[in-house]
């Protein structure tokens, strides 16, 4: 159902907003004695070594990037939820 991946939204927003909690708490204890701390791939202090996030967090303000981040994550799993619906009705014609 859509509601359920509306809620499913919900729970990554809860879940990257605590990566970016423990991106920058953890950068700022000195705890990681030098080593890369980037949950989630989206620390203000770590360029992302994901394929094209990486450019966009080089050219644009933090924000504006973990922005964008968010919103092609909401759609690509929007795509994919609206491709197994699509599955889901023609193997249902199919089996009628």
């Amino acid at each position: 159902k859509f509601k359920t991946l509306l809620n499913g939204y919900g729970i990554f927003i809860i879940f990257a907003l605590l990566a970016e909690i423990m991106n920058i708490g953890l950068y700022n204890s000195n705890l990681l004695g030098g080593e890369t701390f980037n949950m989630f791939y989206i620390s203000p202090y770590f360029t992302s070594s994901l394929p094209v996030y990486d450019i966009i967090q080089s050219k644009t303000s933090f924000l504006l990037f973990l922005f964008i981040y968010l919103i092609s994550i909401f759609l690509g799993s929007l795509v994919i939820w609206l491709i197994s619906k699509s599955i889901e009705k023609i193997s249902y014609k199919v089996t009628k």
